[in-house]
């Protein structure tokens, strides 16, 4: 299991974005963003917000109105992956998703901020931590 950007489980998100208004989702997504002007584009095109802010807004609506289920810890390693200057997940946060495996944990950091996927010079590395893990998992099955 890969996860990004995400507090572990246990760590409730408590708010309500998704019920907001279109401009307090786009500031939200300004705020989160590496670089805000490539979101303003959504404040100048109508258009394209309408097509946009759904699927967005239901994704807030999926992280604010989660709420975990205790059970049994997962029998799949797990690698979260996180920015050192993520506004909505700390690596103490993400690091506490080793606590829902039964088995490996590891935890990548990343520069940049929420969306630290969007920087080209993590790229590379993000592929490098996804590979080692894919491979890890297969050599795995196979021993």
């Amino acid at each position: 299991l890969f996860v990004s950007g995400r507090p572990a489980p246990a760590f409730e998100v408590t708010d309500h974005i998704h019920e907001g208004p279109d401009e307090d989702l786009i500031a939200e997504l300004e705020r989160l963003s590496n670089d805000p002007a490539s979101v303003r584009i959504l404040r100048d095109e109508p258009g394209l917000a309408e097509l946009v802010l759904p699927a967005v807004r239901t994704d807030y609506r999926a992280v604010e109105t989660y709420r975990h289920q205790p059970g049994a810890p997962l029998r799949a390693p797990i690698t979260a992956l996180v920015s050192d200057a993520d506004p909505t997940t700390t690596t103490e946060q993400a690091g506490h998703w080793r606590d829902y495996t039964a088995t490996g944990f590891d935890l990548a950091t990343f520069s940049g901020g929420h969306f630290y996927l969007d920087l080209p010079e993590n790229v590379p590395a993000v592929g490098d931590v996804i590979t080692r893990a894919l491979a890890a998992a297969v050599q795995g099955r196979s021993n």
